[in-house]
């Protein structure tokens, strides 16, 4: 099972190809563009109509199909106002999916989906549609597995389960991970806050060996590459680490195992010290997402949903209906879904980072919300 989590960006590509050809009646979901999101429960999909005690402001971008589109037709990159709740189409970005925000909210970081052939591919361009700057044309590499470095020079993604960086204006590319082969890099990773090192789970053994586990590497991004493990404390019944990534203070990193709960798959959001002390699990889930003020962590669950829950584990829980972006101060959540049970992502919600006072701020029965990346709010963090 955990080879299938190591895979799970190609079968995203393949995933969408499929969905591409019934865009129409498909309900994209983070990662598969699929129903699986709107598959909730009715009491998890009703929302408070008390409004957040501040006014909402600020932007968020959206990956969209038209509800009524033929066969074929691809998505297309939409903004959202948040104090006019105005909705308005960015220009030249039909065929694209977005995942994340520049640093400086100034650039989308985007993969080009090529109908019949998949996604593949990443570029950057600016929030008005222009200025359209290529990074890699590499199959294989889409911009779920992409991050921007913290101060937005740099853009470091995964292909073929290796780390590559190039600077923001698509120049001096260049192989951060050598010679893993026979060990590569397992899915996501992190940039450490000041820009120095990646973290990133790196996969032993292969799909015959009964002990195959990812453990958790940290490498630096200037000069000549180092690699180093992070020597952390297993917890009960321990065998994989996925999906890490630091928290915007520097002090933590939160990543997914299959431990306690059992599964197969990543399902137990995990936070443990940059140094590998103080290791705990918090809920289960995976896909962990830090708030900028490194409060509250956001995750996923194996059926769609989301969830919020503070860092420390000092609070239950609170559930959402899809993949969610915290805002810039880390106060608010806004995420995707259905009005209920079975219903297609046409609304978009804003609620506190805790998970209360949950709002729609927008409705449109013509567009079918969600992508890999799930809502991006500029200035805030989405896990991509």
């Amino acid at each position: 099972m955990i080879l299938r989590r190591l895979n799970r960006r190609q079968a995203q590509v393949a995933t969408l190809v499929v969905t591409l050809a019934f865009a129409a009646a498909a309900v994209p979901a983070r990662g598969a563009w699929s129903a699986s999101r709107s598959n909730l429960r009715n009491h998890q999909t009703t929302h408070a109509t008390a409004k957040p005690a501040t006014p909402l402001k600020g932007t968020i971008a959206l990956t969209a199909f038209p509800s009524s589109a033929p066969p074929g037709t691809p998505p297309s990159l939409y903004l959202f106002h948040l104090a006019t709740r105005r909705l308005t189409p960015i220009a030249n970005s039909t065929g694209y999916f977005a995942s994340a925000w520049s640093p400086d909210g100034s650039r989308l970081l985007v993969t080009k989906c090529h109908a019949t052939q998949g996604c593949w591919g990443l570029y950057s361009m600016r929030a008005d549609g222009s200025s359209t700057v290529v990074l890699t044309t590499q199959r294989g590499t889409d911009g779920s597995d992409a991050r921007w470095s913290p101060d937005g020079s740099r853009v470091a993604f995964q292909a073929s389960g290796q780390l590559w960086v190039v600077n923001a204006d698509g120049t001096d590319l260049r192989l951060l991970t050598q010679n893993l082969e026979n060990s590569p890099v397992a899915g996501e990773f992190s940039w450490a806050p000041n820009g120095k090192r990646i973290v990133f789970a790196r996969a032993h053994g292969g799909p015959n060996d009964q002990t195959f586990a990812p453990n958790l590497f940290t490498i630096t991004t200037n000069g000549i590459p180092t690699l180093r493990p992070i020597n952390y404390q297993p917890v009960r019944h321990f065998t994989t680490a996925l999906q890490p990534t630091w928290s915007p203070d520097g002090r933590h990193i939160a990543f997914s195992d299959n431990a306690p709960f059992t599964g197969g798959a990543p399902d137990s959001i995990v936070v443990m010290r940059a140094n590998g002390r103080h290791v705990h699990v918090l809920h289960f889930g995976h896909d962990p997402l830090w708030s900028p003020n490194s409060t509250w962590i956001a995750g996923r669950t194996c059926c769609g949903y989301a969830l919020t829950m503070r860092a420390d584990g000092t609070r239950r829980p609170t559930w959402l209906a899809g993949g969610a972006t915290f805002s810039p101060g880390g106060s608010r959540l806004a995420y995707e879904g259905g009005a209920g049970s079975n219903q297609p992502n046409h609304n978009l919600y804003v609620a506190n980072a805790d998970g209360t006072h949950r709002i729609r701020v927008l409705h449109d029965p013509n567009l079918l919300l969600g992508g890999p990346g799930g809502p991006l709010w500029r200035g805030g963090t989405a896990r991509g």
